[in-house]
């Protein structure tokens, strides 16, 4: 079998925060303290989530868990897979999708991961725990 190697666009400015399902333009404090208290995804806040152990700890955690699929690597399949998902307030992932599609066993491989991800620590506004979406490409590479 080829070698490959798992490429991950993981630098600081590749993790790219989202908000998501509403967007609230707001004029004073209240609106935005009315959205958190809705539990909508927030365009603006504090303290962005982050991974238990950093951005170092996430690109290991990623190259330790994804298996580059044998179908993938027999067809010489490659490319860059971009998932969105929620980081919700217990830290856990939700409503994790494609945004970009490599191919259906390598978009298979990287929500699997990304769906196995241990908690991460919530992000913040005002010192409230908050949900936010979060952007995360992954390229696959065959060598």
């Amino acid at each position: 079998m080829k070698k490959f190697s798992l490429l991950l666009a993981l630098a600081i400015t590749s993790f790219v925060p989202m908000s998501a399902q509403k967007t609230v333009i707001a004029k004073d404090n209240s609106s935005v303290k009315k959205q958190i208290e809705r539990d909508s995804v927030l365009d603006v806040y504090d303290q962005m989530p982050q991974f238990k152990g950093g951005d170092v700890a996430l690109m290991d955690f990623i190259r330790t868990s994804i298996s580059y699929p044998k179908d993938a690597a027999e067809q010489g399949l490659q490319g860059r897979v971009v998932l969105r998902f929620i980081i919700e307030k217990d830290g856990t992932i939700s409503n994790c999708e494609i945004l970009k599609s490599a191919s259906l066993s390598l978009d298979t491989e990287a929500l699997r991961v990304v769906n196995s991800m241990p908690q991460w620590i919530p992000g913040k506004h005002k010192g409230k725990v908050v949900r936010v979406r979060y952007v995360l490409p992954v390229t696959f590479r065959l060598q």
